[in-house]
C-alpha cells in the first residue's frame, strides 16, 4: 500500500481511489435499520460537476432491496475526505 496524500493532491477525473474520511461515515446514517458501523476508509471518486465545486463521493449497495428482477438498489452519498491513496492492485 501506498502512504496517505492529501486529498489536495487527489485525481478530480472520477477515477476510483481510497479515501480517508474524517468525520468517519456511520452506516446507520447511510441504511438507516443497518448495525452501526464506523467507516474511516471507503473507495470513492471525485464528482467536480456539483456547483462546480468537488464533491468527493462512494456508493453503496442497500442489503435486502432487490427488486423483482433481482437488482438491488444503488446510490451515492458525498463524503468529507482527507486523505487518498491510489487503490492497490487486484489479486492474481
Amino acid at each position: 500500500m501506498s502512504e496517505w496524500r492529501s486529498i489536495d493532491s487527489a485525481p478530480r477525473d472520477g477515477t476510483p481511489i481510497l479515501l480517508y474520511l474524517d468525520p468517519p461515515l456511520l452506516t446507520n446514517d447511510v441504511i438507516g435499520w443497518a448495525p452501526m458501523h464506523s467507516l474511516r476508509v471507503v473507495v470513492g471518486w471525485a464528482n467536480d460537476t456539483f456547483r462546480g465545486k468537488v464533491e468527493w463521493n462512494c456508493g453503496f449497495c442497500e442489503d435486502g432491496t432487490a427488486d423483482t428482477e433481482g437488482y438491488s438498489m444503488a446510490f451515492m452519498i458525498g463524503v468529507q475526505a482527507v486523505a487518498w491513496q491510489p487503490l492497490p492492485e487486484p489479486p492474481q
